[in-house]
């Protein structure tokens, strides 16, 4: 199922909103020389089969709310490019974690499989799970990306935003950043896309600035232009890059200086391969890890099934031989289904760049994407794909 609707504008990034009842949202910033930069919120109404502009928050009168504005010092965002001022291309949160158990919404958890929730959000879903927002100013944690620096910022929610810097990294010379994720397993592990390298580095490292673990040449010598953290298992990165392939690596098997270590066949666990040609964004599903998706400069997303490299259990009814575990891939021991391209739309006509990759942020099933030239969609999780997972 697809979704589509244009908008008048160029499109730079598209974010997950909290879901508001059965619908979805959606918030597309972009802009255009006459009408300057714009936030609008879209919602997608799955029992029409509709994407419509949405109205947000306002006061009774009509008025609407004031954004809240958290302004980040150059100086942090830039190191010692400050006076240069790039372009920061990316800002993420840390995934908070979930680990309250609401009584009250027990029967909110009675899914197809009885483990689940209806919209496919496992009963006390992983810390990949999108939270609420909390009501008290505790602090969270937030990384930019620019070309020269990547920093982990200390934020302090609440009527007066405030953040300060936790640490900064320089990637090497010659390797400038182009992504950024934190791992939502650890407490402040941050995975950088640079160069041609992965560098997975300690955000909350009291000395030393220099990365825990690094994959050089990741994609054959092309560049590296984004990565994703497996929202179950620790150390398993997703990566997306200019070779066109989504690749999967565990990141136990690498060292400080980008060796890779014998045990356990190395770092490099599986290799997708669907985009003619950059595959510049990844994306793992938070609350089923099996699931990846992939958006390129071809303009096509694609949505991918991994089980080989996620936390599914075995399936019963997989072959005992691996030769159909996908192209690149390495069985994990026992009988798991074998990885596979699922979906591959093509419908943008331009390039679909990592900020404009996103699933819903209420239901395992659904996905947004946008073309840098406005064109807007929301797809859905195949019927088969979705109950082979749940009832597995």
């Amino acid at each position: 199922m697809e979704c589509a609707r244009d908008v008048e504008a160029r499109i730079g990034a598209i974010c997950a909103l909290p879901v508001r009842g059965s619908s979805h949202l959606f918030a597309v910033a972009g802009g255009n020389p006459r009408g300057g930069n714009q936030i609008r919120v879209l919602e997608y109404l799955p029992s029409t089969s509709e994407i419509l502009p949405a109205s947000v928050g306002g006061d009774e009168d009509g008025s609407e709310e004031a954004a809240l504005v958290l302004r980040l010092p150059a100086s942090g965002c830039f190191g010692e490019d400050s006076e240069r001022r790039a372009a920061v291309r990316v800002v993420r949160w840390k995934p908070r974690l979930d680990d309250e158990d609401d009584e009250d919404d027990e029967d909110d958890h009675d899914g197809e499989d009885g483990g689940g929730s209806a919209d496919g959000r496992p009963t006390g879903a992983g810390p990949g799970a999108p939270a609420e927002p909390a009501a008290a100013a505790e602090p969270q944690l937030l990384v930019t990306v620019a070309p020269g620096c990547v920093t982990v910022w200390r934020v302090t929610s609440g009527s007066d935003p405030a953040a300060e810097v936790l640490r900064s990294w320089r990637p090497p010379a010659g390797e400038a950043a182009a992504s950024a994720a934190f791992d939502p397993t650890a407490a402040c592990r941050v995975v950088v896309a640079a160069g041609g390298s992965i560098y997975v580095w300690d955000g909350a490292a009291t000395e030393g600035t220099s990365p825990v673990l690094a994959a050089r040449a990741a994609h054959d010598g092309a560049r590296v232009l984004d990565v994703s953290c497996n929202p179950n298992r620790p150390w398993v990165v997703a990566s997306a890059g200019e070779d066109g392939c989504v690749r999967v690596w565990d990141m136990r098997h690498c060292s400080a200086d980008g060796s890779e270590a014998a045990e356990g066949g190395g770092a490099s666990q599986l290799c997708l391969r669907g985009h003619s040609h950059w595959c510049g964004g990844v994306r793992f599903n938070p609350f089923h890890d099996q699931l990846l998706l992939s958006s390129g400069t071809d303009g096509a997303v694609c949505l991918w099934s991994a089980p080989s490299v996620s936390s599914a259990p075995l399936d019963p009814e997989a072959s005992d031989d691996a030769d159909g575990a996908g192209a690149g891939s390495r069985a994990r021991p026992g009988k798991r289904a074998a990885d596979a391209a699922l979906r591959r739309w093509a419908t943008h006509g331009d390039a679909v760049p990592a900020s404009c990759l996103t699933w819903s942020a209420g239901s395992a099933w659904v996905v947004a994407s946008a073309s840098v030239e406005g064109h807007f969609a929301v797809r859905e999780v195949p019927h088969e794909a979705k109950y082979k997972i749940l009832l597995h």
